[in-house]
C-alpha cells in the first residue's frame, strides 16, 4: 500500500466523508489504489466502535488529538481486518502520518502493543474464550492475551455490539426487533463489503453484459426482479465507464429499484416525487412515464444540484425540479395521479453501503425520524384524499424497523379509515449484494 493511500484515507475520514466525496477522492488516485482507499475508509467507518474499544485498552486513557486518534484506528483496522497489509507496513505507514517525535513514538508503541497482543486464529466459534476473542471474518479472528471484550454470557448484547461494531443501544434495537439469532445475523450483514448492483436504463441491440465487458467490467443478471438489474462481479469502477456517463445504467440497490414499479406507472401519467434527491427513483419514474411528467421536489440548493446531475446524465427531460418548504401541502400539479414518498429514515437496511449511519442508530433519533415520517405521510394522505380513485401513493424507506414502516403506516390509516394499503414489499439485507427496505402502496377506499 502506498503512503498516499493512507494519507488520502486519513484526510477523507477527517472531513466526515459522504459516499460522493469518497468516490471523488478515489478518482484522483491511480486505479490500483482506488479500491483500497474505499475499503480503508468504509472499513474504519463500519468498525469504528470496535476499533475505539481496542484503542481504549491500549492507549491508557490518554486524551488524543482527533488526527492522532484517527491515525491509530486506521492502523488498528489494517492490523486486524486487512490481512493483505503486512503488520510492519501498517505500523510504519501509520507513524508516517503524524508529526513530532513524542507523537510518532506513541503511535508506534500503541500499534506494536496491539500487534503483540493479538494472535490470529482459525476455526473461530462464538463460544469459548470469547471475552479474549475478536471475530474479524467468518471462521477467523484474533485471540488477545487478555480479556478485552464483555463477557458473552453475562452481557450478551454488549459483547455482540463490540464484536459487530455497534453501540449497545443500536444492537439492542436489532435484537428487540428480530430476536437474538436473526438480529445478530443482520448486524453481521451490515459489515459485509457491499457488491454494487446496476440498473440498465436503456435497451440496445447488444446485450448489456457484453457492452460492459467491452469496458472491462463483468456483471451477472439478477433473476426475478421487475427491472433489468445486474450484480457486479469482480473489481472495477462502473462510474468511470463511458456507458455510465452516457446514461446507459445507474447504480441502484435491489430493494430501491422495486419501489417505483410498486406505483404501477403508465406512459402519459403525471407523478410527484416529494423527497426526490438524489434522484435515482425520480429518474426511474421518469423513464416509465414516456409522454408524461414528474415533479421532483427538493428542500434546498444542494438537493437541486444532485437532482440536476442525475436527471441530466440519464436524459430525463420530462422531470421538473422545484424547491419546497419543509412543511406545508404537497405542490399542486394538474392531473397528477401518483405520489412517491421516499421518506428520510434510519438507513438500517443499507448499513453496509452507509456505514456512517450506524452511529445515528438510537431510540431518540428513531423517534425524531418517526415524527418526520408521520408528518410526510399525513401530507401525502391529504393530497390523496383530493385525487381521483385511480390515484395512488407509495410510502417507502430503506429501513427494516417496523416502527418506521408497516407499524407507522397502519397507525396512520387507522386514524384515517378512508384509505387502504393496496400492496406492500419488504426486504432484509441478507447478502452483500442485497439491501433492505419497505414500501406500501396506498389508495382511497
Amino acid at each position: 500500500m502506498s503512503a498516499s493511500v493512507r494519507a488520502v484515507a486519513l484526510k477523507t475520514l477527517l472531513s466526515g466523508p459522504e459516499e460522493g466525496e469518497l468516490r471523488r477522492a478515489a478518482s484522483r488516485l491511480p486505479e490500483r489504489d482506488r479500491g483500497l482507499l474505499i475499503e480503508l475508509v468504509r472499513g474504519v467507518l463500519r468498525r469504528r466502535t470496535t476499533l475505539d474499544h481496542v484503542l481504549a485498552e491500549f492507549a491508557r486513557a490518554r486524551r488524543l488529538a482527533p488526527r492522532t486518534h484517527l491515525v491509530l484506528i486506521l492502523g488498528i483496522y489494517q492490523l486486524l481486518y486487512l490481512g493483505r497489509v503486512p503488520a510492519h507496513a501498517a505500523v510504519n505507514g501509520s507513524v508516517e502520518l503524524v508529526r513530532g517525535r513524542r507523537t510518532r513514538g506513541f503511535v508506534n508503541a500503541v500499534l506494536r502493543a496491539v500487534e503483540r497482543a493479538a494472535r490470529p486464529v482459525e476455526g473461530v466459534e462464538a463460544e469459548g474464550r470469547a471475552a479474549d476473542l475478536l471475530r474479524t471474518a467468518p471462521g477467523a479472528g484474533f485471540l488477545f492475551d487478555r480479556p478485552l471484550f464483555p463477557d458473552p454470557k453475562g452481557e450478551p448484547v454488549a459483547w455482540l455490539a463490540v464484536q459487530e461494531s455497534f453501540t449497545e443501544e443500536a444492537a439492542r434495537l436489532f435484537i428487540d426487533e428480530f430476536g437474538p439469532d436473526r438480529g445478530a445475523t443482520l448486524l453481521r450483514a451490515a459489515n459485509l463489503s457491499p457488491v454494487l448492483t446496476l440498473r440498465e436504463t436503456a435497451g440496445s441491440a447488444a446485450p448489456f453484459p457484453s457492452l460492459l465487458a467491452g469496458e472491462g467490467l463483468r456483471v451477472e443478471p439478477v433473476e426475478g426482479h421487475p427491472e433489468p438489474m445486474y450484480r457486479l462481479v469482480g473489481g472495477g469502477d462502473p462510474v468511470r465507464t463511458e456507458l455510465f456517463r452516457a446514461g446507459r445504467f445507474t447504480l441502484q440497490g435491489l430493494h430501491a429499484a422495486r419501489v417505483v414499479p410498486l406505483l404501477q406507472p403508465s406512459p402519459g401519467e403525471t407523478a410527484i416525487d416529494l423527497c426526490a434527491a438524489p434522484g435515482g427513483k425520480t429518474a426511474q419514474l421518469a423513464e416509465r412515464l414516456a409522454g408524461g411528467r414528474v415533479l421532483a421536489c427538493t428542500l434546498d440548493e444542494r438537493g437541486r444540484h444532485r437532482l440536476e446531475g442525475t436527471l441530466r446524465r440519464l436524459g430525463c427531460e420530462n422531470a421538473r425540479i422545484v424547491e419546497v418548504a419543509p412543511e406545508g401541502p404537497v405542490p399542486e400539479l394538474p392531473n397528477a395521479t401518483m405520489l412517491l414518498l421516499d421518506v428520510p429514515c434510519s438507513n438500517s437496511g443499507v448499513l453496509s453501503r452507509r456505514p456512517e449511519a450506524r452511529q445515528r442508530l438510537n431510540p431518540s433519533s428513531l423517534a425524531s425520524l418517526q415524527d418526520l415520517q408521520r408528518s410526510l405521510l399525513e401530507r401525502g394522505l391529504d393530497w390523496l384524499a383530493e385525487r381521483p380513485r385511480d390515484a395512488r401513493l407509495v410510502y417507502s424507506t430503506c429501513s427494516i424497523f417496523r416502527r418506521e414502516n408497516g407499524d407507522l403506516v397502519r397507525a396512520a390509516l387507522e386514524a384515517r379509515p378512508g384509505f387502504r394499503v393496496d400492496a406492500e414489499i419488504q426486504s432484509l439485507p441478507a447478502e452483500a449484494w442485497s439491501d433492505g427496505g419497505y414500501a406500501a402502496r396506498i389508495r382511497r377506499r
